[in-house]
């Protein structure tokens, strides 16, 4: 079922009418993955809604608004994105960030049977080749983003290695100018990839792997997610940001 979309007056005429804690987060997709641990958010109140608003610029024009309803339960949460290699948020001091670049990430780097117990060797070493590839392009795109360029990392792994699994395509990199980035840039990316590789990709990656038919059995990025989460509840990035968002709204009275 799709998902109404609002704008910020909408949500903010929302958030005054209603008295049932409220998370808001950026998208369908966030939306979704905190479904999953709903239940798992501890408050007075068992009740809790989270809002998806459409993108990050919505949820920044709500933010700016919040004393339109100072004394509602309201928790904004975001993606961290390319704020991990240069901060631009720092006005943004209520808002509750991912620890990684976004909530993908968080849910990987917490989650080590997505790799030790999904993968064998062969498909272990193939993920990490393919994860080194990807990580050259995405250093090209944050060193845009560091001299404030336009860049652009929304692409597929499907578009990004689209000739071979685990190789940067040619046609791809000449279409976006790609020129080698910095090797410490890249270094810190390959090494924190966990945190700093955008972990929609890394999802992409993992699925396009587990999909192969030449496995017994077949993972979806949306079946990966789900699982990570409902048999791993000691992910410990996941769990902080179940404590943060506590935390605010046992603090709003």
């Amino acid at each position: 079922m799709s998902l109404l979309q609002y704008n910020a007056n909408e949500i903010v005429t929302l958030l005054k009418g209603t008295n049932i804690p409220t998370v808001l987060v950026e998208g369908k997709e966030d939306f979704n993955v905190f479904r999953l641990i709903e239940e798992r958010v501890t408050y007075s109140v068992k009740e809790i809604n989270f809002f998806p608003c459409g993108g990050k610029e919505t949820l920044f024009n709500v933010y700016k608004r919040k004393n339109e309803f100072p004394s509602k339960k309201v928790v904004f949460l975001a993606d961290r994105d390319m704020n991990l290699f240069e901060d631009r948020t720092k006005h943004l001091k209520e808002i509750i960030w991912t620890k990684g670049y976004c909530i993908e990430n968080d849910i990987f780097a917490g989650s080590k049977c997505l790799l030790n117990e999904l993968l064998d060797s062969k498909e272990r070493s193939e993920f990490k080749t393919t994860i080194k590839e990807i990580c050259r392009w995405f250093a090209f795109e944050v060193e845009k983003y560091l001299r404030n360029e336009e860049f652009n990392v929304q692409y597929s792994i499907y578009k990004i290695c689209k000739d071979h699994p685990s190789k940067l395509c040619s046609k791809f990199l000449m279409e976006i100018g790609f020129r080698d980035p910095g090797g410490e840039l890249i270094n810190d990316i390959i090494l924190n990839y966990k945190f700093k590789l955008r972990g929609k990709q890394i999802f992409q990656v993992l699925e396009r792997i587990l999909i192969s038919e030449r496995r017994y059995s077949r993972f979806s990025k949306e079946n990966l997610i789900e699982m990570a989460i409902k048999l791993n509840q000691k992910n410990i990035y996941i769990n902080n940001l179940i404590k943060k968002i506590s935390s605010v709204l046992d603090s709003i009275n």
